[in-house]
């Protein structure tokens, strides 16, 4: 079954071509139930901020929970993430609703989708089994997924067309939500930690399995279409280091994922941006965001501290994160505000 959804404002349009049968039944059945019990003066753009405190509110409460909590974080992530999913298909079902769907709604909503995306992967490997990955496999999962989301952006500004497969991101979802609810019984993840080969767990090789299929469904869609390898060159360079950087210091880990996690934001933000402006992409930032894991995978390598560099990288990205969602807030809001009041 093919779902299209197409909601016109004036003269946007969007597109969104998805084959998920979960999807399918989350708009369709879920979604408008959800949307009545929503106060009517909720416009579709707080639904999407209030869906992305849910998956904020999920990673927050792994890190800083008191370790007696241990055992409840799981199924309350479970919760988080779910509730992540449902609303992110409210606020669409609203918008075309009430006719006031926007570019800058749409920006908003895959913006959002984009950061989400290492949080709920960081999810997985803060509860249950995932707890004692290794940190490079951890960082090969994370970079596979987050990579394929900037190829899925990227595919939709060359061609147009946002196209999602039966297999998608809701899958996904559902996937995770179904392993933290698992993550409450100790047996379930004794067997998880179990060594399937010497030195590799059960969960590490699930997770090497999932990364290789992510990498090789992106790595198609990169060279099937033209231009793409040098629209994402820049965040595969720092993809790469940051794997090196991790390789060499395991303690660096939570730093790269957060590198990861705001990269992913700024690069997908920068394409999404430059398709709904119809504007020629381009990342200004690419030499900073190469020379900076350059410095840090060269001082790791001669064993130096790395501390003051660490936190360069992770702020040179979230100034150009800041400065991309500046701008469209500044360009997008007003057609927003237009389409609102007329």
């Amino acid at each position: 079954m093919v779902m299209q959804s197409i909601a016109g404002s004036g003269s946007y349009q969007y597109c969104c071509i998805d084959r998920s049968i979960l999807a399918r039944w989350l708009s369709v059945k879920v979604a408008p139930r959800i949307d009545a019990c929503i106060p009517a003066n909720f416009s579709a753009n707080q639904i999407t901020i209030f869906a992305a405190l849910f998956a904020i509110a999920m990673v927050s409460s792994i890190a800083f929970a008191p370790p007696r909590w241990a055992a409840g974080m799981p199924p309350f992530c479970a919760f988080l993430l779910l509730m992540y999913c449902i609303l992110d298909h409210v606020d669409g079902y609203r918008a075309r609703k009430t006719g006031h769907s926007s570019a800058w709604g749409e920006f908003l909503d895959h913006g959002v989708d984009s950061g989400v995306v290492s949080l709920v992967a960081l999810t997985i490997l803060m509860c249950g089994a995932g707890q004692g990955v290794d940190a490079l496999i951890a960082i090969f999962f994370m970079t596979s997924l987050t990579l394929a989301t900037v190829m899925l952006w990227t595919e939709q500004y060359k061609t147009g067309q946002l196209r999602l497969p039966m297999l998608g991101p809701v899958e996904g979802i559902f996937v995770t939500v179904l392993y933290l609810l698992s993550c409450m019984f100790p047996y379930m993840n004794q067997s998880l930690a179990a060594e399937m080969f010497p030195g590799i767990s059960r969960i590490e090789v699930t997770l090497l399995v999932i990364s290789a299929v992510v990498l090789g469904v992106a790595t198609y869609r990169l060279i099937s279409i033209p231009g793409m390898v040098r629209l994402t060159g820049p965040f595969l360079l720092l993809c790469s280091l940051l794997l090196g950087s991790v390789a060499w210091r395991p303690e660096a880990l939570f730093l790269s994922v957060s590198v990861l996690a705001l990269s992913t934001l700024s690069h997908a933000s920068t394409i999404i941006f430059a398709r709904l402006t119809q504007t020629t992409l381009s990342f200004p930032h690419q030499a900073l965001l190469i020379l900076f894991p350059m410095a840090v995978f060269g001082a790791s390598l001669l064993n130096l501290s790395i501390s003051h560099w660490l936190w360069l990288i992770p702020g040179c990205i979230a100034v150009n994160t800041i400065r991309v969602w500046v701008a469209a807030l500044r360009i997008l809001r007003p057609a927003y505000l237009i389409s609102a009041t007329g």
